[in-house]
């Protein structure tokens, strides 16, 4: 199964967006699987507790014309449980995010 979606309806999937705290903050995140550690910068999406909605938003990123390195983790530090997809962009007013 194929799925498209626009840069609008990649939005909505995630709840919160935000320049990454990964390099002040590592020891909250657990890294999905074999995902790469995010380098410094780069922004965070969080995704509430819906794994595929992560996974989604990584893949459209890694995908497409101008692909960005993504990484899917787990925040266990936060004031709820939930998946994060780093994604190496400039910035939360990056256009490309």
């Amino acid at each position: 199964m194929e799925l498209h979606f626009t840069d609008r309806e990649i939005g909505y999937l995630s709840n919160t967006k935000m320049n990454s705290c990964y390099d002040e903050q590592s020891w909250r995140f657990d890294l999905n699987d074999d995902e790469m550690r995010p380098t410094e910068g780069g922004v965070m999406l969080w995704c509430g507790d819906n794994f595929l909605n992560a996974k989604i938003i990584a893949q459209h990123y890694r995908s497409g014309e101008n692909p960005l390195a993504t990484s899917i983790m787990w925040d266990e530090g936060g004031l709820n449980n939930e998946w994060v997809v780093w994604v190496d962009a400039e910035s939360i007013d990056d256009p490309r995010i």
